[in-house]
């Protein structure tokens, strides 16, 4: 069978403060980016991130820095994957050490012992959990979180300004076209709509679109379609329904674009880890 293109989440530990898990990875063809910093550690296999407009190896012992508001997807290539464990701590924990976090670039890549230790440390804890009562258990979830902060800042600050990334005008062309679809993939959108919207022609779009984002527009909005119809499967919601809300007019059609993208039927879909 197929490998799903998305991330299959295991596991995923989540809490007002930051969340972790693994990944495994053969293709994520949705790029996303957020105000939060995400730290991945790669324990096997091999594979590349779209990193903005850099493209970064990702290989065993690896630490993925995703730094705040970097546009950035995960895949391999040749059938291979890459597996990860992944931490996003969120900007509301950062602010509450008064840390704006969205003010710093930290290094893309990094090797650290102190940061492996920091993660196992955090898996270790959340494992053994039951033994502390709750406010116990989050004083020291804070403390194993900024104690990873504290390493980042003193020891893998880049000197890369962040005001120079965040006004490259490919990367927020990308970041523009992705949020319009997330927000309008329900729509029957077309080229020329998303174009117009963005105030650039529709052919700068699609040759900027597919020499960066590794796709067409097209494709991308059939991902994001199929993506968002997976959630709503899982949330109950029939086949039919998903598909409709999610903009496919067409079943059969639709069956096919979601096995395409997915790697399973839509029917099919309640017996897969959740995306």
């Amino acid at each position: 069978m197929q490998k799903p293109p998305f991330e299959v989440r295991i596991a995923c530990n989540k809490s007002q403060i930051c969340e972790f898990a693994i990944h495994n990875i053969t293709n994520t063809p949705i790029h996303n980016w957020h105000n939060d910093i995400e730290l991945m550690f790669v324990i096997d296999g091999c594979g590349f991130i779209d990193y903005n407009l850099q493209k970064l190896s990702m290989n065993v012992g690896d630490i993925i820095v995703i730094n705040s508001n970097t546009l950035h997807r995960t895949y391999s290539e040749n059938n291979k994957s890459v597996t990860y464990l992944y931490l996003i701590i969120y900007q509301s924990f950062c602010e509450e050490l008064g840390l704006d976090i969205t003010k710093y670039i930290f290094n893309n890549k990094i090797n650290s012992n102190t940061l492996w230790n920091l993660y196992h440390k955090l898996t270790y804890l959340k494992q053994n959990q039951a033994n502390y009562n709750e406010q116990l258990y989050q004083l020291k979830l804070r403390q194993i979180l900024t104690d990873l902060l504290v390493e980042l800042l003193e020891n893998n600050l880049s000197n890369q300004s962040s005001k120079g990334i965040s006004k490259h005008n490919t990367v927020n062309l990308l970041k523009n076209a992705i949020k319009y679809v997330n927000e309008n993939y329900a729509k029957q959108l077309t080229l020329e709509e998303i174009a117009n919207h963005l105030s650039i022609s529709k052919f700068h779009l699609s040759r900027e679109f597919k020499k960066y984002a590794g796709q067409t527009l097209f494709s991308y909005l059939n991902a994001v379609r199929c993506k968002n119809a997976s959630q709503f499967i899982l949330s109950g919601m029939t086949v039919s329904e998903a598909a409709y809300k999610c903009g496919f007019l067409n079943m059969p059609y639709f069956t096919k674009t979601f096995y395409k993208h997915v790697g399973i039927l839509p029917s099919k879909i309640k017996n897969k880890i959740v995306l």
